[in-house]
């Protein structure tokens, strides 16, 4: 494991664990080339959405790369996995009444978004700050019961640069924004 994030999997060493290794691999980096021998692996902003998204935790990944690499992962790469993963789902787009905003209980990260000056041309208005009983009253939390209020911020996009807003926050800022529909 390099500290910019490349993985070469030699797979021909340990054949007990060339499945499970392949298999975290896959779920936490984009595969760049896999010849017979040698794996190539890069860990991106990208890759960890897709890791935590099938519900793999920072530290799993941390713990796990620990466990499978032959060298000690470098503090930088550790940093850049905690770094990124932290931000993973917790800025989302939000289509709401035939209106979008992008909003987050992380008003840092939101103001990180907004400060970009392609979303910033983007913007409708300012940061207003609400709860979630005035967003969305009558929600309800995984178990049914009625969900404590909690301080949402959010600005609203021009409906037309909805793909600008995405690509930019994905590619410049490397805070992917999760899409959701409130209806």
């Amino acid at each position: 494991v390099c500290p910019d994030g490349r993985i070469i999997f030699e797979a021909g060493l340990h054949p007990d664990l060339f499945g499970p290794v392949t298999d975290f691999l896959v779920a936490i980096a984009e595969p760049i080339s896999r010849p017979s021998w040698v794996h190539h692996f890069q860990i991106t902003v990208f890759s960890l959405y897709a890791a935590i998204s099938l519900g793999m935790s920072v530290e799993e990944v941390i713990s796990d790369l620990d466990r499978f690499s032959k060298n000690h992962i470098d503090p930088v790469l550790r940093d850049y996995i905690q770094q990124s993963g932290s931000r993973i789902g917790k800025v989302r787009l939000v289509l709401r009444r035939n209106r979008y905003f992008v909003e987050s209980s992380d008003l840092s990260l939101l103001r990180m978004i907004e400060d970009n000056s392609k979303i910033r041309k983007c913007k409708l208005g300012q940061i207003i700050s609400t709860t979630t009983a005035e967003v969305n009253p009558g929600a309800a939390n995984s178990t049914g019961e009625k969900a404590d209020p909690q301080v949402v911020h959010m600005f609203e996009i021009n409906s037309a640069d909805v793909e600008t807003v995405k690509a930019t926050a994905h590619r410049e800022i490397r805070i992917p924004l999760l899409e959701e529909y409130d209806f």
